[in-house]
């Protein structure tokens, strides 16, 4: 696997200082920052995507799965163009044909919490296959499994963190039948924010189609959808490509 800890904080967004020692045996000091980089909290982030240091454990599960796929990775997209539903990366793997949407599961989300992401995926491609990855024990897995049976409108499946050695042998379940009808949950409300500066949904959703704002991430709260915009990048460094030795043979 490429030892290239740049590549994994500009894919991912995010680099803890302990997984830079344990997987790259570096400190801070040994490393030069460049302007796109920003040292916060115990972190180092890519500050083209930071905002505000917000869901560190998420963040940190997202690149070890990231890390843990790389030598079976294609392709990973840490942003995917709005259709209704983000997933944490859209990925394809070496040997496998899906269109695989990932979704990490730190334990925090609660049942109405996922019946809710869940119900978005009826507007996401029908070709799309959706991937849990969780952090937890047995009475949570069971619980992920329960609730991804009764509302994923798209194949499934569910694994524990500690099981990605092998994800070419990674099995989707069909959905329900029924679960693949139009959801009846009322969709989320989103209110969209530029530099703290609240937009019309008119003016922001006009904005968008034209290209000259972008989303810069989402905040989830209970009553809605928070969108922070802001102008396009000239890198976002959010798409990944497979490049020797991550290619694998086939």
């Amino acid at each position: 696997m490429d030892n290239d800890w740049r590549n994994v904080l500009e894919t991912t967004g995010y680099l803890s200082l302990e997984q830079l020692s344990h997987w790259y045996g570096l400190k801070p000091e040994h490393i030069m920052l460049e302007p796109w980089m920003l040292l916060y909290k115990n972190a180092l982030w890519d500050a083209r995507r930071f905002h505000g240091g917000r869901q560190i454990a998420h963040w940190a599960l997202r690149t070890r799965i990231f890390y843990a796929l790389a030598p079976h990775l294609t392709d990973w997209q840490a942003e995917v163009p709005d259709n209704g539903v983000r997933p944490d990366a859209l990925l394809q793997m070496a040997q496998r044909t899906e269109l695989i949407a990932l979704e990490v599961d730190t334990g925090k989300e609660n049942q109405q919490q996922w019946r809710e992401k869940l119900a978005r995926y009826h507007s996401a491609p029908s070709d799309w296959h959706l991937w849990v990855v969780a952090q937890g024990g047995r009475l949570r897995l069971t619980r992920l499994r329960t609730w991804l049976g009764e509302w994923a409108p798209l194949a499934w499946a569910l694994s524990p963190m500690t099981e990605l050695t092998s994800p070419l042998a990674l099995i989707f379940q069909p959905p329900r039948a029924y679960n693949r009808m139009p959801s009846t949950i009322r969709p989320r409300m989103r209110r969209y924010f530029l530099q703290q500066h609240e937009l019309l949904p008119e003016r922001a959703a006009w904005e968008l189609s034209q290209g000259t704002l972008e989303l810069a991430w989402i905040d989830r709260r209970h009553e809605a959808d928070w969108w922070h915009l802001r102008a396009p990048a000239q890198k976002k460094g959010a798409r990944w490509k497979a490049t020797p030795p991550y290619d694998m043979e086939t």
